[in-house]
């Protein structure tokens, strides 16, 4: 049988295709219902979806298995054959399990897992154990979000409450501000889920509230779909690096050796996972002992939006933004080394991972890593000559530094799906950041030009290395060929296609390479890993490749 072509999806469990039933989620007046979710949580208006959720199904020759979360039991999965006659029948009893497994003769072509719905305990409630983090939330706007509908005389409107109080469209859930007003608002079960049977046992871990670090909890209130002015910024994170963690460093997240993947936790987690990040700030801001995630969960959380954003404090900063928008603290994060005794909250919320991570010039190993847009916008972190150094005028007069440019905000006129208003969380440069001080045109033919420019001084730059190391590295060096002036591990700018037989010199070789040389690749890879070609802070860029085009000169001069 063909699955219905509006109400089922086709799930392919062991190479057989085999389709489910995707129930609209309505909620009945003792019972609610499952619907189908891909492994990755997913958008739920309200905030943490408090039904059961299907998460897995699975075939094998002989029998089918389906699994699914939820908050309260007892959950009954049930069958037909038939979306248009078939009753429902239950498969197996009632049962406050999680799995089910069926006789793969018996497997149905709909099926649904159903469940008491659950109780809201209120953000009240809460406040008898939680107090300091209940005085912070009460602060904010969600605690607010009903009132805010009022303001607009929307307080009624079906289409809004469900991301504006706890537990709409469920019979234990927000009904009216009459019956229900102590679930007024977004509360602690938006976010957390509900909470009536953590209460009853506080000590049972299994009735704790979840813990979802995932952007997807929010997108189902912060997005288009869900706005009358069509702000989708869900979509716009999703398609952003920043929804993604990088594949190699979750390839290390995975590692089947817990040290390897602690250690990569350790060096590249605190940037590159959401889970590790906010891991590692909770273990800083409260001086508690680290506590990392497991790999599974280092690896399936990308830069979300709670690494930016303090979701239960109204913060000395907008939009609850965890750091300041600007910052000119000089700031470099030594990966591998204890984070909680380099954090510091003060430097801009971009700058706390879009910085240097520890490189010098004095580094053998490999080039800097592919991150100091902070050092280069502030104009620090190069090798140089004197402490004076040229800055861009961007320095002072770009007041949000990052976010001026890649985090515009955008009002449509008419707002549509094809036409939305942009939030800047796709962090997509939008020229007309660069208004009043320069017109769209003329600032796209600024950027144009400085960009030119620094790579035409970066390729000098290569290629006078090139010639050293030819002509005046020496006969230590010589099996190196062009590439002797190289970090151990050579540069994507010699090596950009990544090719494994291009190598640099060994430690042991390194240390034959003069001073000079070390300071001019470093400058080079600083500004070519930087990544805007001048635009972040010309003045700069062009004085690091300087200060290094005279390092090599000077040697190439050298009797």
């Amino acid at each position: 049988m063909k699955p219905h072509p509006l109400l089922s999806r086709v799930c392919p469990p062991a190479g057989r295709e085999v389709p489910f039933f995707l129930l609209a989620l309505a909620a009945a007046t003792t019972a609610i219902f499952a619907e189908y979710a891909p492994a990755n949580p997913r958008l739920s208006p309200g905030g943490v979806e408090p039904r059961p959720v299907v998460t897995s199904i699975t075939a094998t020759t002989n029998q089918v298995s389906v699994s699914w979360t939820g908050f309260e039991g007892p959950f009954q999965l049930e069958q037909k054959a038939d979306l248009q006659s078939d009753p429902w029948t239950s498969v197996g009893g009632p049962t406050n399990g999680f799995s089910l497994t069926m006789p793969q003769n018996a497997h149905p072509n709909f099926c649904r897992v159903s469940a008491p719905a659950p109780g809201f305990a209120s953000a009240d409630t809460c406040l008898a154990c939680h107090d300091d983090v209940h005085a912070e939330w009460s602060k904010t706007a969600h605690a607010g979000a009903l009132e805010a509908l009022k303001k607009i005389g929307q307080s009624t409107n079906t289409e809004c409450l469900a991301c504006h109080t706890a537990g709409y469209g469920l019979p234990s859930g927000y009904q009216d501000e009459t019956t229900s007003p102590m679930l007024a608002g977004v509360q602690c079960e938006n976010c957390h889920g509900p909470a009536a049977q953590h209460v009853k046992n506080i000590g049972v871990a299994s009735k704790r509230p979840v813990l979802r670090p995932d952007s997807e909890m929010c997108g189902g209130c912060h997005n288009g779909d869900q706005h009358p002015t069509y702000a989708p910024t869900y979509d716009e994170w999703n398609s952003s690096l920043h929804a993604k963690v990088n594949e190699d460093v979750a390839v290390g997240f995975l590692d089947a050796n817990p040290t390897n993947s602690v250690n990569r936790m350790n060096s590249c987690g605190a940037c590159h996972s959401g889970a590790v990040r906010l891991a590692m700030v909770k273990s800083a801001e409260k001086n508690e002992p680290l506590e990392l995630p497991s790999g599974e969960q280092a690896a399936g959380v990308a830069i979300t939006c709670t690494v930016c954003h303090d979701p239960h404090e109204q913060t000395a900063y907008p939009a609850q933004l965890r750091y300041p928008v600007a910052s000119l603290k000089p700031y470099t994060y030594f990966a591998a080394t204890n984070f909680a005794k380099q954090y510091d909250p003060e430097v801009n919320v971009c700058g706390q991972c879009h910085n240097s991570r520890g490189a010098q010039w004095k580094d053998t190993s490999r080039s800097p890593h592919h991150s100091p847009q902070y050092n280069m916008v502030i104009g620090s972190g190069g090798y140089v000559e004197t402490t004076t150094v040229p800055q861009a005028a961007h320095q002072s007069l770009v007041t949000n530094q990052c976010v001026q440019c890649h985090m515009q905000t955008i009002t449509a006129a008419n707002p549509t799906p094809a036409n939305p208003n942009c939030t800047g969380h796709s962090y997509e440069v939008k020229m007309t950041a660069c208004a009043p001080c320069h017109t769209e045109s003329r600032a796209t033919s600024k950027v144009r030009g400085t960009q030119a420019d620094i790579q035409q001084r970066l390729d000098d730059l290569k290629n006078l290395l090139n010639t050293w190391a030819t002509t005046q590295a020496g006969s230590a060096l010589s099996k190196y060929g062009q590439y002797a002036w190289e970090y151990s591990t050579a540069g994507d700018v010699s090596n950009p296609n990544g090719d494994p037989n291009i190598k640099g010199p060994v430690s042991a070789d390194q240390a034959k390479i003069p001073d000079g040389i070390k300071q001019a690749r470093y400058n080079l890879y600083l500004v070519a890993h930087d990544g805007s070609y001048g635009v972040h802070n010309g003045k700069y860029a062009r004085y690091l490749l300087q200060v290094a085009e005279d390092k090599v000169n000077a040697l190439l001069a050298a009797p």
